[in-house]
């Protein structure tokens, strides 16, 4: 038979999206810095994928994008933050 590596992996990534009013974004639901942290923990378990994407608006502070990344780099089983 065939075997399936990874079939999914593209729809299970995780992306955290930064808006204009810098409110963070993870499968489409508000978190607070912390909270995103935990739910990513999770995700990262549940998943196994350990790159995070961060897509941010151009209206975003480069201090709160750095923030945000660093912040994300320390997440239990994350390897890259792209």
């Amino acid at each position: 038979g065939h075997m399936k590596e990874g079939s999914d992996a593209s729809a299970k990534s995780l992306i955290v999206d930064i808006s204009a009013q810098e409110k963070l974004y993870l499968d489409g639901k508000v978190y607070k810095l912390d909270d995103l942290l935990t739910e990513l923990a999770k995700k990262v378990k549940q998943t196994k994928d350990t790159r995070v994407y961060v897509n941010c608006d151009r209206k975003v502070s480069s201090g709160m994008l750095v923030k945000v990344i660093d912040t994300i780099k320390y997440v239990a089983g994350v390897e890259h933050v792209i």
